[in-house]
């Protein structure tokens, strides 16, 4: 008998296996709708601005403006501008605080009382994505990269995210709370259409191209959790009561919301470093200093199940090579 198989035989009621089954395929339709939205806007938008970027006639219907224009000569310098002036701009402001307090600072001021935040030494994790993404916005540019189908459908999500990244800069110092967290989440959207377009999926590479889509699945699993934290501090901003449930129970509930949306989105996508940033997450919030028991245990059990959900237990179907 198989692990799978032991697993499989631990059965949870048929209702209730159902309900998580629906609430899962919702919840992935709503992923789905809200990136496709955000693209055709985007497109839309370039598909009117003034040059059009090298983004094809007014009047031109959507797909085919994909098509035809992912190429342009000005999409490629915007997709390599664009990013630096967002990551540059952005790290300088947050940490010498040029549109208000360092964004360290108002960290630990806003989200005292978010126990679901991790502890600070887990935002590290963006020195590897910020490079991966800047190394992306180069490779697209320049060299081979220049011809690659992939990183010319991922240009114009690379513009839009990278100009959310800095707007939620802004945002945060200006100390907007809900405006930040609005503008996270469509950062958050953006970098799911980014995930997308690269083909993260389908589509298996090697070399410099899957580093740096490994960093692109490290930015949309942190942008997941980001996302629940960002929901969590604007429900405490707003007054939320919790509906009588404690601090500590709401903390759970929202562990392991993220949790779910993470084993969704890495067993959809069969992809094992997007479901490593949840493991790194969770640690973090049970190492953090002063945490409830319940909340340390919490994390520290889903950060071994997410783990152990990266293992090949059972053989699946490869992606097909580029």
């Amino acid at each position: 008998m198989t692990l799978a198989t032991r697993f499989r035989s631990l059965t949870l009621p048929d209702a209730l296996l159902a309900a998580g089954r629906n609430m899962a395929r919702r919840l992935e339709r709503a992923l789905v709708e809200a990136v496709t939205a955000v693209r055709d806007l985007a497109l839309r938008v370039a598909d009117h601005l003034p040059g059009r970027l090298g983004l094809g006639s007014a009047g031109s219907d959507v797909p085919a403006v994909a098509a035809r224009d992912e190429s342009g000569p000005l999409l490629r310098l915007a997709a390599l501008a664009v990013p630096f002036l967002s990551v540059g701009l952005g790290v300088l402001s947050g940490t010498r605080g040029w549109f208000g307090p360092r964004i360290e600072d108002l960290s630990d001021r806003q989200n005292s009382g978010i126990l679901i935040l991790p502890v600070n030494g887990a935002f590290s994790i963006w020195g590897a994505i910020y490079p991966g993404l800047l190394g992306l916005a180069a490779a697209q540019a320049f060299g081979p990269g220049r011809d690659n189908p992939r990183y010319a459908r991922a240009r114009l999500p690379l513009i839009v995210n990278m100009i959310f990244n800095f707007v939620w800069f802004v945002a945060t110092q200006r100390e907007r709370r809900l405006v930040s967290v609005a503008v996270l989440l469509g950062q958050f959207v953006t970098a799911l259409w980014l995930y997308l377009r690269l083909e993260i999926p389908r589509v298996r590479v090697g070399g410099l191209e899957r580093l740096l889509r490994g960093s692109a699945s490290l930015y949309a699993g942190w942008l997941t959790v980001a996302s629940v934290i960002g929901i969590a501090s604007a429900l405490e901003f707003v007054g939320f009561s919790g509906l009588g449930l404690g601090a500590e129970v709401w903390a759970v509930v929202m562990l392991l919301a993220c949790a779910a949306t993470g084993l969704l989105g890495r067993f959809r996508w069969r992809d094992p470093v997007y479901g490593a940033v949840f493991v790194w997450a969770f640690a973090g919030v049970a190492v953090k200093a002063g945490q409830p028991q319940s909340v340390v245990l919490t994390a520290w059990l889903l950060a071994a199940g997410v783990l152990v959900s990266l293992l090949p237990l059972v053989p699946q179907r490869g992606p097909v090579p580029a």
